[in-house]
């Protein structure tokens, strides 16, 4: 292949992964459906807020060890999966 034809292939492909990337919600910002971890970055999910007020996109856990203060590790609902809440 010719230099010119990878540089575009290149190009395109970096093209087509931020179009992809640029669809997912990140750390805290609103999302629709309650357990889906493809509206959210890697490492996230749509969660319910427990006062209520909508979703949101929030670290998955395991352990409370792994969310920052305040928030406690719990059950994603529609989901097997936990997340740090607060």
């Amino acid at each position: 292949m010719s230099k010119i034809r990878i540089f575009l292939i290149s190009v395109i492909m970096a093209a087509i992964m931020g179009l992809y990337c640029a669809n997912q919600h990140r750390l805290g910002e609103s999302c629709e459906t309650n357990g889906s971890t493809d509206e959210c970055e890697a490492g996230l999910i749509c969660t319910s807020e427990s006062s209520g007020d909508g979703k949101t996109c929030e670290t998955i856990c395991t352990s409370d060890a792994d969310c920052t203060d305040g928030y406690t590790c719990k059950t994603v609902s529609s989901s097997d999966l936990f997340s740090c809440q607060y």
